[in-house]
């Protein structure tokens, strides 16, 4: 169902209905939406006689959803006007009621650029100033700011999240508040924190997000393993940047994938523990990507990554040292068992990005590396076991008993290409039939 043909069955109900907060802020600014609420002054049982086709997804706040039922539709939540009372926990209100004004439900909100209301018949009603925040490039709270994040500490990270997806600023009154209440962060749970960090690291803008969060000291709460890299002298002529500028213009140049922003943002946390002066005063790092890895370990954890994201970002982080001018087919394949083909292509991502953030003297190397790989994918060379030219089948046609043996030999048949020898049917199967009986 599509949301005008909702608003019609509620306006020819005789209620008032409005699309209402973030789908109106991205219609405006031409984005995309991939849900819809709707504000109106139905009450619960009306929704369920209006809605059958509906469910209720919270008893107390009256919250109806109308699932897609076609290709192309997007869920739609219907919640009745509503105030709130004083909350305890900074997160959920003590009660919940139900208003008959719209301007009580809007007032309740968080920004003034997710306050916007919509109906074909009226256009876009403005209770709050949130146009003008929007022409402005302004994010700004409902009221007053402190309140606004006493009820629910999560709206100062959704702030900067806002500001870092829409390119925006935040309001200095807004701002001010955030800095002022940082320490509520504590009574959130990591799912929240989590849910709202990844969508600032994932954006297009992650720097100014992760910036906007130091700044503020939001920052120190939600990842306190940082904090050692902030203004973090590296002291080594191929570093021109501190340790966190560093990191920033590393996930900068990361596409937006997640295992790269999170590999790229970690990948040098065990930096200020493993840092050694030589006898010229120039600073080294010697193991940082063995205790950068069991660092970013914990960290993924408490963030809730699912265990082969976290797998992934981790080898991501223990190899990004691993780019060697000597590298050739043997270290390639050597890294492209370890991680995949899609893991050796994510990795010559994060090497770029980290070198793009030193001096760029090991770009040269990485193309290198990268053209390598290229001709041997092209020259149909193995990498792993499966892409031998022989398989088990083919070595049991040899009379081989089926058992450990069979793989023993596949391993063996690769150390051969390995060391050179042309991966083809039949000189690997001339091998296996030359050295059967010591194999």
């Amino acid at each position: 169902m599509l949301y005008e043909d909702v608003l019609k069955i509620l306006h020819r109900d005789g209620k008032e209905a409005y699309v209402v907060g973030g789908t109106v802020r991205d219609m405006i600014l031409n984005r995309p939406s991939y849900d819809v609420d709707i504000t109106t002054s139905a009450r619960q049982e009306d929704l369920e006689r209006l809605f059958p086709s509906g469910y209720s997804i919270n008893a107390t706040l009256g919250t109806w959803i109308l699932p897609p039922k076609e290709e192309g539709e997007v869920s739609i939540e219907i919640t009745p006007y509503r105030r709130e009372g004083k909350y305890l926990d900074y997160r959920r209100p003590s009660m919940v009621s139900y208003t008959p004004r719209v301007e009580e439900d809007v007032q309740r909100r968080d920004f003034t650029i997710n306050g916007l209301l919509y109906d074909p018949n009226q256009g876009i009603v403005d209770l709050v100033d949130g146009l003008k925040d929007i022409e402005r490039g302004i994010i700004r709270a409902i009221g007053e700011p402190e309140d606004r994040f006493e009820e629910d500490a999560l709206r100062m990270l959704r702030g900067i999240r806002f500001a870092t997806e829409l390119g925006f600023q935040i309001e200095k009154r807004t701002l001010d508040a955030i800095v002022a209440k940082k320490e509520l962060i504590y009574y959130l749970s990591m799912e929240r924190i989590a849910e709202e960090f990844e969508k600032i690291l994932l954006s297009d803008r992650p720097n100014q997000g992760l910036t906007l969060l130091r700044s503020t000291g939001v920052l120190d709460y939600i990842l306190p393993e940082l904090i050692p890299t902030y203004d973090f002298d590296q002291g080594n002529r191929h570093h021109r940047f501190d340790l966190w500028t560093h990191t920033l213009v590393a996930v900068e140049h990361t596409p937006k994938v997640r295992v790269l922003r999170w590999a790229a943002l970690l990948h040098d946390i065990g930096k200020p523990e493993t840092k050694t002066i030589d006898e010229d005063g120039e600073s080294h790092y010697y193991g940082h990507d063995e205790l950068s890895a069991k660092m970013a370990s914990d960290i993924l954890k408490r963030y809730c990554l699912p265990f082969k994201v976290r797998n992934r970002i981790l080898d991501l982080i223990a190899l990004h040292m691993r780019v060697d001018p000597q590298m050739g087919k043997r270290g390639i394949r050597n890294l492209v068992r370890r991680l995949g083909e899609d893991g050796f292509e994510q990795w010559l991502e994060l090497t770029r990005a980290d070198s793009m953030a030193s001096h760029g003297d090991g770009l040269a190397i990485i193309d290198k590396i990268a053209e390598i790989k290229d001709n041997m994918s092209e020259n149909n060379e193995a990498f792993t076991l499966k892409d031998l030219a022989v398989n088990g089948g083919d070595i049991l046609a040899l009379g081989v008993k089926e058992g450990p043996q069979v793989g023993r030999i596949l391993e063996w048949l690769f150390q051969q290409v390995d060391h050179g020898v042309p991966n083809e049917k039949f000189i690997l199967m001339q091998l296996v039939k030359r050295y059967r009986e010591e194999l």
